[in-house]
């Protein structure tokens, strides 16, 4: 189900106008992750059944903490599964894995979807770019949500990097850093 592409967009325009202003406040907190990728992996469960993607959190249980601001790392993951399942054919899947790394948390959103080509993955975090693989459907996407997803991670000390192959994936990642555990 689409919203209005133009009350989108010019919300999608002005939180990408807010986050390169700088004035962006930061509400870091102590919070477990395990609790963050599964309750955002349950907001994607009907669209992903609709298209028999599965969606998993790897390892499925964990009690790691992180320190961040809990409302910008949901933005990140929401948006960067909207595209996965927007990216991926049916029967295809999901991973939300949780590796320790250097002494920080890497999350990795690894789906099976078409991937994006090698000449095209510069530029894909660019506001307003899009990329040809783009799926046609029913909504028109404005193209800012990567960018948006850069500059969050960015605010949180950290780096969204992406691996992609056409035709078999794309990998979105990111490092957090660890609290210390309850």
């Amino acid at each position: 189900m689409c919203e209005s592409i133009g009350a989108r967009h010019i919300d999608q325009i002005f939180e990408l106008a807010y986050l390169e202003g700088g004035q962006v406040t930061l509400h870091q907190e102590s919070f477990p992750l395990g609790e963050l990728l599964h309750d955002v992996a349950a907001k994607f469960e009907l669209d992903a059944k609709q298209k028999n993607i599965a969606i998993k959190v790897i390892p499925d249980h964990f009690e790691y903490y992180v320190f961040a601001d809990i409302g910008k790392l949901e933005r990140v993951l929401t948006n960067l599964i909207a595209n996965a399942i927007r990216h991926t054919p049916e029967n295809g899947s999901i991973d939300l894995a949780v590796v320790l790394h250097n002494d920080k948390l890497r999350v990795d959103i690894r789906d099976t979807g078409i991937g994006i080509s090698d000449k095209e993955i510069a530029y894909i975090f660019d506001a307003r770019y899009q990329a040809s693989n783009t799926e046609k459907d029913t909504c028109s996407h404005a193209g800012l949500g990567l960018a948006i997803c850069k500059k969050l991670m960015a605010l949180l000390n950290s780096d969204l990097r992406v691996e992609s192959q056409l035709g078999k994936g794309t990998c979105f990642s990111f490092e957090l850093t660890l609290a210390n555990s309850h």
